[in-house]
Formats: C-alpha cells, sequence, structure tokens
C-alpha cells in the first residue's frame, strides 16, 4: 500500500513573503485608482492663523447658563439673583426666574414665613431651565404636596453645571440661611462623576472639586485656585474642557503615517474613526437586547472619570451630604435622572446609596414611555436631553410618595391626614 505524500509546511516568512506579493499589487492598483479619482491622503493638520481684521459674527442670544451662571469664590459659580430669562431655543420660550438669594422660582415658593422647607439641590436637571418657573420638578413636587395640605415651602437651589461637591456645599449653605428645612433631595445626574474630579470641565468656569492627595492617599475637596472672573460677574461663553492628553500608542501613530500617505488607508480610518466618534464601540445591555449606544464628550469624561476614584468620591459626598442633613434634623434622599432609558449612572448611584444605608428613591419605574416623551423640544426639531413639562412632572410623581412618607415621619401631617 502506498503511502501518502507528506506535505512541508511552509516557514512563517515565506507565507508572508507569498501574501505580500499577492496583495501588495491590488494595493497598490486601488491605491492609484484612488488618486486618478481625485482621492488623497489627510493632510496634516496646521493650527490656522487667526484675522485680525475678520469682521466680528452676529451676537448669538445668550442660552441658561451663560446668562444665569455668576462667579463665586466658595461654589465656583451660582446662579444671578433676580434673575429673568426667555430660552429663545426651547419650542414655547419657557421662562426662568431666580429670587434675590438666585434660588429658582417656583410654585408657591417665598423665601419669607416659618412654614418648614423642602430643599431641592442638583444641577440642570433641578434647575430646569427648559420649562417655565411652575414647571420645574421641584414645583411639580410642591404641586403634588399642596394637593395634600401640606404646609410647607419647596426651595429649588438646583444651579446648571453643578457637581456634588457644589450640591453639597450650596445644601450647607441654606442650611445656614433657613432654620426650617426639614427634608433634602439630591437628583444625581451622570455627568457629576467628572464635575466632581476635573475643576475646570466647564472652561472658562470653574469649579471646587475633590481630588486625590498625593501625599496622604485620601481625598480631600479642593477649592477654586483662581476665578476666572470676579465674583458675582457671568462667564460668557464655555466649552466643555478637552480630555487630557497622553501619549499615543505606537499603533496610532502607525496609523497617522498611513493616513497621511496614502489615499486608501485615509479612506478607511478616517471612515472608522467617523464610527468610533459616533458610536465609540461601547455596547449596552438593555432590555431589548445589546445596542451600540452614542456616548458624547462628556460621557468619555465619565469613563476617565470612573478610572480616576470618581465613584469612591461620589460615595464621600452622599455620605456627607446625609451627615449634615442629620446635624440639622432633616431627612436625606437621593433620587437620580431618569428618561425611561437603561442609565449607567442610575444603577451606580443606587448601589453607592445601598452601600452607605442612604435612602435613595428610584424614578426609572415612572418613565415608561419613550425618552423623546419626557424631553424638552428645541425650535430646530431636535430634542434636548432635559426634561420637558411631562419629563417633571413623571419625575414628580415618583418621587412625591417618598417625600409625603418623609413629611409624616416628620411629624408634619397634611391636613387630610389630621382630619378624624
Amino acid at each position: 500500500m502506498a503511502e501518502k505524500p507528506v506535505r512541508r509546511k511552509l516557514p512563517w516568512w515565506k507565507k508572508l513573503l507569498f501574501t505580500t506579493a499577492v496583495f501588495l499589487p491590488v494595493l497598490l492598483v486601488i491605491e492609484a485608482g484612488m488618486r486618478i479619482c481625485g482621492e488623497g491622503p489627510a493632510i496634516p493638520v496646521v493650527p490656522a492663523e487667526v484675522d485680525a481684521q475678520e469682521p466680528p459674527t452676529k451676537p448669538r442670544e445668550l442660552n441658561a447658563f451663560e446668562y444665569f451662571t455668576i462667579c463665586d469664590a466658595h461654589l465656583g459659580f451660582c446662579n444671578y439673583p433676580n434673575g429673568d430669562f426667555r430660552s429663545p431655543y426651547i419650542v414655547g420660550n419657557p421662562v426662568s426666574t431666580t429670587d434675590k438669594f438666585g434660588y429658582r422660582n417656583g410654585y408657591g415658593w417665598t423665601a419669607e414665613g416659618d412654614s418648614p422647607i423642602v430643599l431641592f439641590v442638583g444641577d440642570s436637571i433641578t434647575f430646569a431651565s427648559e420649562v417655565n418657573d411652575d414647571q420645574t420638578g421641584p414645583s411639580e413636587v410642591a404641586r403634588l404636596l399642596a394637593e395634600e395640605e401640606f404646609d410647607v415651602r419647596v426651595l429649588n437651589a438646583g444651579v446648571r453645571g453643578f457637581g456634588t461637591v457644589q450640591s453639597k456645599r450650596m445644601l450647607a449653605e441654606c442650611f445656614e440661611r433657613f432654620a426650617n428645612i426639614v427634608a433634602v433631595v439630591y437628583t444625581h445626574c451622570g455627568n457629576d462623576l467628572e464635575e466632581n474630579v476635573v475643576p475646570n470641565l466647564r472652561n472658562p468656569a470653574r469649579a471646587p472639586v475633590m481630588l486625590r492627595d498625593d501625599a496622604t492617599g485620601e481625598f480631600r475637596e479642593v477649592d477654586v485656585a483662581e476665578l476666572a472672573v470676579p465674583p458675582g460677574r457671568n462667564f460668557l461663553g464655555w466649552k466643555p474642557e478637552p480630555l487630557p492628553p497622553r501619549t499615543p500608542t505606537a499603533l496610532e501613530r502607525a496609523a497617522v503615517w498611513i493616513e497621511e500617505h496614502s489615499a486608501l488607508g485615509h479612506f478607511f480610518l478616517s471612515g472608522w474613526r467617523k464610527i468610533e466618534e459616533e458610536f465609540d464601540l461601547r455596547e449596552y445591555e438593555f432590555p431589548s437586547g445589546k445596542h451600540f449606544v452614542p456616548v458624547s464628550e462628556y460621557a468619555k469624561w465619565n469613563t476617565w472619570a470612573g478610572r480616576h476614584g470618581g465613584e469612591e468620591v461620589l460615595q464621600r459626598l452622599v455620605v456627607e451630604m446625609d451627615r449634615i442633613c442629620r446635624e440639622h434634623g432633616a431627612a436625606f434622599l437621593t433620587t437620580t435622572y431618569a428618561d425611561g432609558s437603561e442609565l449607567e449612572a442610575a444603577e451606580m448611584i443606587a448601589r453607592i446609596c445601598a452601600a452607605v444605608d442612604v435612602p435613595f428613591v428610584d424614578s426609572k419605574p415612572a418613565f415608561r414611555g419613550p425618552w423623546r416623551f419626557y424631553s424638552a423640544l428645541r425650535t430646530d426639531g431636535t430634542y434636548d436631553p432635559h426634561y420637558g413639562p411631562e419629563g417633571t412632572k413623571t419625575y414628580a410623581v415618583a418621587l412625591a410618595p417618598a417625600l409625603k412618607q418623609v413629611l409624616r415621619s416628620q411629624g408634619i401631617a397634611s391636613k387630610q391626614t389630621a382630619e378624624p
């Protein structure tokens, strides 16, 4: 019986040589064809010179952050007092006003009086410039409490752009100003994670943050070192701070070289980068299955903050806020921004609160519809990620039962429950 011939295995370098000999001419033909068709490699980016004689552009209308945000040495920034702003970018042009302290006006709110106060601290979701004064989340909560005739005032001390460090300081300031705060609600949002550890995230505004001490390894609060403008002055114009610089890897440097020297390389790499920028290749688990979700610049900062102690900082701040409330005999609740979709931030703050035994109100079950239903509609036809009227109402419906229970436990019974 004849033996089968034994096939000789080619060494790896011969395989590589053969593959190169086959595919290199094909790539060269495609490269030549693309250049004939007018395609070319990437042009290296060179900073352009600014033309000093360029005519000034027409001033655009201010947004709510630019109108209300003024510099503050302790808080970093806060709301402009006695403000009156009509949003040009939201359908219906909702009006936001502030009182003499810079707090958002709302349903039944007055800084004068002796009735107990339910305090709301947080950022743009709490301030809610996308709706009118009497439609904010705190206003809708005040309306629901008034329906059962609870004799309380609801104070909206939210400030657009605030992180948890600033919310904690605002909470302490409110306790110094008002002696009868009985309950505090902190509404956490996903971008709080990075705002707590990046002092100049909202350039040129600066904010106090909590950073790890290089000497002790412990986290400590760091005040604003240098104010961008004098206290009480507005920050006109702002943009998110770019991500921290890093040294490109050898593979990234090779990709840049290929893109700058090859039309074919530029075509594929620029297309891949657009996909990366749009989706950031981040996969999330939803009830309906796995989906790729677009990631904004803030979400990239959120990832960065998560790798630099962001969750530990948030946990410490939540504990400190709870401690301040206990010292003043007030109840402390946390909740989170929800809009009908799954959010990593909601799961994170719920986990943190459970670990330190701080009451958490999960508002997600109340948001059963599509996220656009709860969002504000812009004048250009797109949707703003902040709450519109339906969003603030749903937020209030989710939160009001827990607050009513807290008020009753504080001995503040409504007239309905007081009647025999």
